[in-house]
């Protein structure tokens, strides 16, 4: 999803991260991507954010040309599988802080927030 997209999704919200990659993505409108740069750093040093939260800030970095600090690069922060079908693809994404999401090809799908360690070891086993 761009940035325009992600952010959207949380213009009302004045926490962080969200507030962080509207911060961004008001930088980018204006073309002031050494702002939109500094904005989404200011969101991989935040502890204890969702792995989804990380990748995205790495994702727009990357859509701005910059590259990761070599250490964080080596962490594997989720993995996402793609299956295709015959009518649409299916999804499925974990992530190192035992969120997960599926979707399937009909549009219906499963968020999972971690309301409990059940799927703990499943997710580590998945992004391991």
């Amino acid at each position: 999803m761009p940035l325009s997209g992600w952010a959207s999704f949380t213009a009302q919200t004045t926490s962080e991260p969200w507030s962080s990659f509207e911060r961004a993505r008001r930088f980018i409108e204006s073309r002031d991507t050494q702002s939109a740069t500094t904005a989404l750093q200011a969101i991989l040093e935040i502890p204890g954010l969702e792995s989804r939260h990380y990748l995205q800030a790495y994702h727009f970095l990357a859509d701005l040309g910059v590259t990761p600090i070599r250490e964080l690069s080596k962490n594997v922060l989720g993995v996402v599988v793609e299956v295709g079908m015959k009518v649409g693809p299916d999804l499925i994404a974990g992530y190192t802080d035992h969120h997960a999401r599926y979707y399937n090809y009909s549009g219906a799908g499963v968020v999972w927030e971690r309301p409990d360690g059940a799927l703990d070891t499943t997710i580590d086993e998945f992004t391991s």
